[in-house]
């Protein structure tokens, strides 16, 4: 802080593991000023990974990790070692910390880190409504040179092919599988976010779209999608559904971490027994989409089957989509909560001895 010109009024901290930040201030930091931590993965929470997945080890102290590769990788196992220097700055902090979603919540109650809490929020993660909405699909396809007769499907995500995080080879599997469904459909799967020839899954064609960061460019593959499907590994809370709901696209997501929060899901994650069960028809007013088990090719395959054949329930959802993001997830709104936690924090800060 000595070298910041005036004493700012908060430090607000977001993801802290890109060698930028080093944890051993955050006692220091934390006692002069209200210091907000607003967390995007369980980093903080672990001796070294960003996202444990299916590991508890970070429940009870790291050590013997399973996985020194996940990002972001280390090369020698020192995850305990790091898990009790978290715990031993945290325990001499004192921290405001905000998540996406409740999920993530969670994690933070049973770590390492609450004891450093002195107050905590979920708020969840907003989008510009104004530009991602719907808008005419068919104008928005012959934009970007697709047939308007297909049925298309979107994913997003950097580097979609090999990103340890998602599942591409899962999302391929079900477009094999709704290819034997459904031989004369035409449909096609985009993957936007990666470059690379365009493949097949059966007779599905998989085009791969390179990132961008015109974002009028990204909003027009929205609003030319019939649907978006999100199969992941691990992903706290993804803007990428957000802005899919809000141009209206009714999205088939993998059952996992913060997505669960934003999909209200037509489906039970994925049992294939419910596939057989009626929609329940007072739902459908609600729901905007549906949720699969981690690694269900056959359940994502199943969802895209029912959308592709049932155009009524698909608008349905779409229409719920876009209401459900005004109201849950507005940018707006998210700003004007953290305008109101920075108030709350300060004011709060002034009151606590230190």
């Amino acid at each position: 802080l000595e070298l910041v010109p005036s004493m700012p009024d908060i430090l607000h901290a977001h993801n802290l593991h890109s060698k930028y930040f080093d944890l051993r201030l955050l006692p220091e930091f934390s006692q002069k000023i209200p210091t907000i931590l607003t967390l995007h993965d369980t980093w903080l929470l672990s001796g070294h990974c960003a996202y444990s997945v299916t590991c508890s080890r970070w429940e009870i102290g790291c050590g013997k990790c399973p996985d020194l590769s996940l990002y972001p990788a280390v090369r020698k196992d020192n995850t305990a070692q790091n898990w009790l220097l978290k715990q031993q700055l945290y325990a001499r902090s004192k921290l405001y910390v905000v998540t996406p979603c409740k999920w993530l919540m969670n994690k933070v109650e049973a770590s390492m880190l609450q004891p450093g809490i002195v107050e905590q929020k979920v708020i969840h993660n907003g989008v510009d409504l104004d530009r991602f909405s719907p808008s005419d699909k068919a104008a928005a396809r012959q934009k970007i040179g697709l047939d308007g007769d297909e049925f298309i499907a979107l994913f997003v995500a950097n580097s979609v092919r090999n990103n340890i995080w998602k599942d591409f080879a899962t999302l391929k599997r079900a477009f094999e599988v709704l290819s034997a469904k459904l031989p004369h459909a035409k449909v096609r799967l985009i993957c936007f976010g990666d470059e690379s020839p365009q493949e097949y899954a059966g007779h599905v064609p998989i085009t791969f779209v390179p990132h961008t960061d015109n974002l009028d460019q990204v909003v027009d593959f929205y609003r030319a999608a019939d649907v978006y499907v999100h199969a992941t590994k691990a992903d706290t809370f993804p803007t990428v559904i957000l802005e899919a709901l809000a141009c209206g696209l009714p999205v088939i997501a993998t059952a996992v971490d913060g997505i669960t929060e934003q999909i209200k899901s037509l489906s039970k994650l994925g049992q294939i027994e419910a596939f057989m069960q009626p929609v329940e028809e007072c739902f459908i007013d609600k729901a905007t989409g549906a949720l699969v088990k981690r690694g269900d090719a056959e359940g994502l395959a199943h969802w895209l089957d029912k959308f592709i054949l049932d155009i009524p329930l698909r608008a349905q959802l779409g229409a719920n989509a876009r209401r459900d993001a005004v109201g849950r997830f507005d940018f707006h709104r998210q700003v004007s909560e953290y305008l109101d936690w920075y108030k709350i924090s300060t004011l709060d800060f002034a009151k606590k001895p230190r």
